[in-house]
């Protein structure tokens, strides 16, 4: 439609449009020949402006897009790796177009739209107007005063030390602590904001190597919640190793839902997670049956009513296994299992085949359970990839990073990963971002310097939309996280 005759004729169009089911469309080169009076007439109406792109260079492209998403305007875009139809180029959409053209650059080597990609990537910023930050790696901190309310997350990573050397593990272990101001600062920066709920998460290393920190902060959590009439829930992701009694107890009384590492029946889970061969100082010696430990913190767990779910790893290697793993885990009275694949290992499609195979084995065995909840598998309440996480930690040093830095922390650990220093920030309101940003950061700190990070990158996605892929033609449409 032609914006100059929608101007000359308001009246016709307003009557035309009350009529109309499907967006408006304009057929224009640029965005910026749209008048704003006739964006505003065209929302005023209920319409939804749309936009045709085709052969705009990379360097044009982009730019474009993000000036489409500040002006709520649709695109149906012709580009080699743009998805089919419409496209909402609201914050969200926008993030999902710029997510498939970082991946077709990595998958294609294609320099001009990388080149395009890296130049915009702060484009939450242009939105905004908020000043740059030469300091900040993604230039992810933004004004978000008006942006939907989400529930802020935050993972605290308590140690780098852990009792065990997983052999699907890629978290970088080493003798740090993070400092106790640091995390007190944490627990004021997530219950900042106008959110109602804050959702607090411990891992490592082994988070139970600082029981005393995680009690305190737990308590002090609580406390805030009172405080701010905050709804808060908390989760303690661990290995069962230091579980005792009263630590049970503790987590039963506090609320806290533990996550317990058990990979199988003890020939599975002692191939996998194997102690440390020389721990450190200060730390116990973890004996070889860590089978045996992880289902003595279970029965103490459900001892104590707390609320405990197991989380099922596999790997490559051992992915034939699946099926019969969760079958002795529900065997043991677990009323939730989450099954995850390792990442930051390569697949394959060997592999990544028989992780589908033993996917429909679940469902023919326990369809019921993955219906009800009592049995999740990462990929059914998120439609990204396990890879793309943009849940956020507070690393041992004070570091605000996304989750998913540890992927590749044995080859290189990503000290240079950090979005900012915990005490910088005021609100996690003020930080976002979505899988366009946590892919580009991964991109710009790994496989920029090696290629053998790119080729597992790009490897460990397909693994994730193959299992989505599966779990769809299996239990047909699937909520996403926002829908769960």
């Amino acid at each position: 439609m032609d914006p100059a005759a929608i101007l000359a004729d308001r009246r016709r169009f307003v009557a035309l449009a009350r009529r109309w089911t499907a967006p408006v469309r304009l057929q224009l080169g640029d965005v910026r020949a749209v008048p704003p009076s006739l964006l505003r007439l065209i929302h005023k109406v209920g319409a939804r402006p749309a936009v045709e792109l085709r052969g705009l260079p990379p360097d044009r492209l982009v730019p474009t897009l993000i000036e489409l998403s500040g002006r709520r305007v649709d695109v149906l875009l012709h580009a080699p790796w743009a998805p089919t139809g419409l496209q909402v180029i609201d914050d969200h959409g926008l993030g999902e177009l710029l997510f498939h053209a970082l991946r077709h650059a990595e998958t294609h080597q294609d320099r001009a739209l990388r080149a395009a990609l890296d130049a915009h990537r702060g484009y939450r910023r242009i939105l905004a107007g908020a000043p740059r930050d030469p300091g900040d790696p993604l230039d992810l901190r933004w004004d978000l005063t008006h942006a939907p309310i989400e529930t802020p997350r935050l993972t605290f990573l308590l140690t780098r030390n852990c009792q065990l050397r997983c052999s699907y593990c890629t978290v970088q272990l080493w003798d740090e602590d993070g400092a106790l101001d640091d995390q007190l600062r944490g627990l004021q920066v997530l219950f900042a904001g106008r959110a109602q709920a804050v959702r607090m998460q411990f891992y490592g290393g082994e988070p139970l190597l600082q029981a005393d920190r995680v009690r305190l902060l737990v308590e002090r959590a609580r406390e805030l919640a009172r405080q701010t009439g905050k709804e808060l829930s908390i989760v303690l992701i661990t290995n069962g190793l230091a579980v005792d009694a009263e630590i049970a107890r503790f987590c039963w009384l506090h609320d806290v839902e533990v996550l317990l590492s058990l990979d199988g029946p003890a020939q599975i889970t002692n191939r996998w997670r194997r102690p440390h061969a020389r721990p450190l100082a200060g730390i116990p010696r973890a004996d070889a049956d860590t089978w045996g430990a992880a289902t003595r913190a279970l029965r103490l767990l459900q001892q104590a009513g707390a609320r405990v779910q197991v989380i099922l790893t596999v790997a490559p290697s051992g992915v034939g296994d699946t099926a019969d793993g969760l079958a002795h885990v529900l065997g043991l009275g677990v009323r939730a299992v989450q099954i995850c694949y390792a990442m930051g290992l390569r697949w394959g499609e060997a592999a990544t085949e028989a992780l589908c195979d033993q996917l429909d084995r679940i469902v023919d065995r326990h369809g019921e359970a993955l219906s009800d909840g009592s049995v999740t598998w990462v990929n059914l309440w998120r439609s990204e990839p396990l890879l793309i996480d943009t849940a956020l930690q507070l690393e041992t040093d004070g570091r605000i990073c996304f989750m998913n830095q540890c992927i590749f922390e044995r080859h290189r650990p990503g000290r240079n990963y950090g979005i900012a220093h915990v005490r910088e920030l005021q609100s996690l309101q003020r930080v976002g971002a979505t899988r366009f940003h946590s892919y580009a950061l991964l991109t710009a700190t790994y496989s920029d310097h090696d290629p053998r990070h790119r080729e597992i990158m790009l490897d460990n996605l397909r693994v994730g939309e193959a299992v989505r892929t599966r779990l769809t033609e299996r239990l047909g449409v699937l909520p996403t996280a926002g829908e769960a």
